[in-house]
């Protein structure tokens, strides 16, 4: 319910499902599409950087499966100059909001959650 009205990017197929309209369904497919040159990230990096989502859900920690990484790393660069860490959710979901004007109301049902703060100086970006 908390991403209900929200518009959600997440690297969660989980997270995901809760989101009111499906963005990336399959991130390690996409990394690995991405690493065959098959797909054109290009739209939704212009789309994270234009902060058009009101929040991006990552992972905490970098995952990959047979050297591939668990999200295409082209999108980190965008992610890191639009949104910043929040919080964390269920010790693995690292919130993030945008750097400008992120919505208060909104941050306010994350920490509603149990959403814990997120640690500044941490790199969660380790993906």
């Amino acid at each position: 319910k908390v991403l209900q009205g929200q518009h959600v990017l997440s690297m969660l197929p989980m997270a995901t499902q809760l989101a009111p309209e499906a963005v990336v369904t399959e991130p390690y497919l996409l990394a690995y599409l991405d690493r065959l040159g098959q797909v054109d990230l290009q739209p939704l990096i212009k789309r994270i950087v234009d902060r058009e989502f009101d929040v991006v859900i990552t992972l905490t920690e970098a995952t990959s499966w047979r050297g591939v990484p668990y999200m295409p790393p082209r999108l980190r660069p965008a992610i890191e100059e639009a949104y910043q860490p929040f919080c964390v959710f269920e010790v693995s979901w690292l919130i993030q909001l945008p750097r400008q004007s992120p919505s208060a109301g909104f941050a306010e049902r994350l920490r509603g959650i149990g959403c814990t703060p997120a640690i500044p100086d941490v790199n969660y970006h380790t993906w």
